[in-house]
């Protein structure tokens, strides 16, 4: 179990170092955070990001990075962050666009699917707000 608080503190100041650009800032951010917990589906599609941004990446190879999105395809096969990331991952790093269409192919399989399901749910609470409305 992650110490929420300790963690989220280190997480949030991961995600400023990357977003200004600080690749092995956060990086070593990384390697603390690893060291003590199971990183999560998202947090490993982050992880992959930041092995294939650095120009180097003490600690870590590129495959690394395919290996943190093989481990959160493993959690979940149909995630659209860890399908696209792979599916990029494929075509570039491995120059293998079949690869990198298989996963691309089922990341947009699984966002129509999440995308059907909202609309579904949208129309019903439009009907039935309509339907409210109707009666007062």
């Amino acid at each position: 179990m992650k110490n929420t608080d300790s963690f989220d503190l280190l997480w949030a100041e991961l995600l400023e170092e990357a977003a200004a650009d600080r690749i092995d800032e956060a990086l070593s951010i990384l390697r603390k955070l690893e060291s003590s917990e199971r990183l999560s589906i998202d947090e490993l599609v982050v992880k992959s990001q930041l092995i294939q941004q650095a120009e180097t990446a003490p600690g870590y190879e590129l495959e690394d990075a395919k290996r943190a999105l093989l481990a959160a395809l493993d959690r979940d096969s149909s995630y659209p962050p860890a399908l696209i990331e792979m599916g990029h991952y494929c075509w570039v790093m491995d120059d293998d666009a079949g690869e990198g269409l298989k996963h691309f192919n089922k990341a947009i399989e699984a966002i129509e699917g999440l995308l059907a399901e909202a609309r579904e749910g949208r129309a019903k609470c439009l009907e039935e707000i309509a339907d409210l409305n109707e009666s007062r």
